[in-house]
């Protein structure tokens, strides 16, 4: 009897509990009051804020916000003579603000605020400085202000570029890494010590046919870089680049134009370089004989040739031969079916003579004979060389004593130290990079007696490795 009580009361505790729940699930009224948002409060962060600057300042402030997040922040700069003489102060300013006033938004507790400046640099603009917050329900906080004075100072410039005439090729190789350009700035005055990242306006006119030429910047604009903001795809014409690798320049003369500006946006006085391009005549005409010229081999005979009456150093070749000896190498290119009207010679037996750029730029084939015994091929050609083989030129170097260094000390007669080392540096690179010779050996010659030593011509050599041959 008791068990069967038990059961009827707790099925009917469990109707009741039912009844209960569903009762609560209808929609309860809607009759209170919901609590009112309370605007955020912000704070200067920098204690004390500098008050006479030269440059735009970075301030600092915090906020708190009871019920809520901060969402973002907001200043504005106005100029104070206005702020003064048409507002009424800071403090009427902050308390009811000019709806013609423009706020930039920040989302961080600090910024770099963008200041007047006046073109005189002896005179402080003065302004001032509101900051407000704004949280996640729009409420905006009291607007806090500082003071602050200006006066700026246009940065400088300058160039930094290679100095004479230039190969360009339509891009960069394994052995031609580009016309390297570069763009300082400095804003010292205002700024002492380390110095900021510039924007830049970075132009190239040309090209111009001679230098006498590039006298003008208007009508000629090749180039003009330009940067594109990541966020809002805004085309600037101002750039972060610190420099430039150049390509894909003609033959001509060229204006470099850079300018940068500060961060009064004050641009300096333009920085302007030149630069003489010069495009292998091989790029432009792929084939072996240009459409406007019938040269294909350039020759160049670097034979000093002693004069008939002086008395040469044994084995020198002198003057008498010279012909002989260049009717040889014509005789040879014709052979390989080159007529007279295909190849040209130029003269450089003076030593101080070599063909430039200008000249090297329409063969795409140079032959260098070097007949001498005691005068190698000089540094500065071998350097003239090395370029014209690093844009795409072939260059046959032949004769009797090639390369030396120019700082090698000449052995005495008879000695064994006649061995030259070569390397990537140093002042012949051609014989190291371009012809695989690390070293060469050449010992004096005693056997007839010099005012100075003339080093002995090679003769042969004997194999010292199984199935190499013999040289002779």
């Amino acid at each position: 009897m008791k068990k069967q009580i038990l059961i009827k009361a707790i099925l009917f505790s469990a109707v009741i509990l039912a009844i209960l729940i569903i009762a609560g699930c209808n929609k309860l009224s809607n009759k209170g009051t919901p609590y009112a948002n309370i605007a955020p409060k912000i704070f200067w962060a920098d204690v004390p804020i500098l008050h006479q600057l030269s440059r735009n300042p970075v301030i600092r402030y915090y906020s708190t916000d009871v019920d809520g997040l901060v969402l973002d922040y907001q200043y504005c700069v106005l100029l104070a003579n206005a702020v003064d003489s048409v507002y009424g102060g800071p403090a009427a300013v902050a308390t009811s603000f000019p709806d013609t006033a423009h706020w930039t938004i920040v989302h961080t507790d600090s910024t770099t605020i963008h200041l007047y400046s006046n073109p005189d640099t002896s005179v402080y603009i003065d302004q001032y400085v509101f900051v407000r917050a704004m949280d996640d329900d729009s409420a905006f906080s009291s607007i806090i202000y500082t003071n602050m004075a200006r006066k700026n100072h246009p940065p400088t410039c300058y160039l930094v570029m290679p100095s004479g005439p230039q190969w360009c090729l339509p891009e960069t190789t394994a052995t031609w890494a580009g016309i390297k350009v570069a763009w300082i700035g400095k804003d010292s005055i205002d700024i002492p010590g380390i110095q900021p990242d510039f924007q830049w306006n970075v132009r190239i006119y040309g090209p111009f046919s001679d230098s006498l030429s590039a006298d003008t910047l208007s009508g000629h604009l090749l180039i003009a870089y330009q940067d594109t903001n990541r966020t809002n795809g805004i085309i600037s014409d101002w750039i972060m680049d610190k420099g430039k690798t150049l390509t894909d320049l003609v033959t001509g003369w060229y204006i470099l134009y850079a300018c940068n500006r500060d961060d009064a946006f004050t641009s300096a006085i333009p920085a302007l370089g030149y630069l003489n391009i010069y495009e292998p005549r091989w790029i432009q005409y792929p084939a072996e004989i240009y459409p406007d010229s019938s040269k294909a081999i350039l020759l160049v005979d670097h034979g000093r040739y002693y004069t008939n009456h002086t008395f040469p150093a044994v084995g020198e070749l002198i003057r008498l031969y010279r012909d002989s000896v260049n009717q040889f190498y014509e005789m040879l290119v014709q052979s390989a079916g080159f007529n007279s009207g295909e190849y040209d010679w130029f003269d450089a037996r003076q030593g101080t003579q070599w063909p430039e750029k200008s000249v090297l730029m329409n063969y795409k084939l140079v032959i260098a004979l070097n007949t001498d015994k005691s005068d190698p091929i000089s540094p500065q050609q071998d350097s003239i060389y090395c370029e014209y083989l690093n844009v795409g030129g072939n260059l046959w170097v032949i004769g009797r004593r090639n390369f030396e260094t120019s700082n090698q000390p000449v052995p005495p007669p008879g000695s064994s130290n006649g061995r030259v080392d070569y390397g990537p540096s140093g002042d012949y690179k051609l014989p190291y990079n371009y012809c695989d010779i690390s070293a060469i050996y050449a010992e004096v010659s005693a056997f007839v007696d010099h005012s100075y030593p003339q080093p002995a011509e090679f003769t042969g050599a004997t194999s010292l490795v199984a199935g190499l041959p013999d040289l002779s």
